[in-house]
């Protein structure tokens, strides 16, 4: 089983008048437990009107000039390998996904603040600094979008068995009573 880990950074959180400043994601492999890939982008903007949160300076996302079209070439390739995308507060990133330039994707999704019962987190929802903290990754950088995929990934190396773990949060997402965090298969 193969999980794209994803996260985006925006210029505020309405989808339909802002927009994608970077991408980031993991190609993540849960039988071997380990990273198989990963990109991260910034998409060139004019602005940012939420620079002071995400530190996202707009003239930086001018300099990448085409190479965040090759990023999201790679990012498609990913995503055809990927069996679930996940991401902590999916609901948030996967209405960016089909927006522009971001291809959208009929993929199920996995939220690990809501679909995952993490063994070491007491709390039902967890913020993804919470749950870093919780399995002991320290030194976080947050609001960039490869480095809270990265934290994500990090849990996953430490949880055992990971298998085990992904397919009962798969099928607590399947149980109509719980919600459907997942989008149809």
């Amino acid at each position: 089983m193969l999980l794209l880990i994803v996260d985006v950074e925006t210029t505020g959180t309405n989808p339909q008048c802002d927009r994608v400043l970077e991408l980031g994601a993991i190609l993540y492999s849960v039988p071997e437990q380990t990273t198989v890939a990963q990109v991260s982008t910034l998409i060139p903007s004019l602005d940012n009107p939420v620079e002071s949160i995400n530190g996202i300076v707009p003239s930086a996302t001018q300099r990448v000039g085409q190479t965040y079209a090759a990023a999201l070439g790679l990012f498609e390739v990913y995503l055809a390998q990927a069996d679930y995308l996940v991401a902590h507060n999916a609901d948030f990133d996967r209405q960016w996904l089909g927006k522009a330039p971001l291809p959208n994707s009929p993929k199920p999704w996995l939220c690990t603040a809501k679909d995952f019962v993490w063994p070491k987190v007491r709390r039902k929802k967890v913020s993804l600094s919470s749950l870093a903290l919780s399995y002991g990754i320290s030194g976080i950088i947050r609001h960039r979008a490869l480095a809270d995929c990265q934290i994500i990934a990090a849990v996953f190396d430490r949880v055992h068995p990971l298998e085990d773990f992904v397919h009962q949060a798969i099928q607590r997402c399947l149980r109509p009573q719980l919600g459907n965090a997942v989008a149809e298969v």
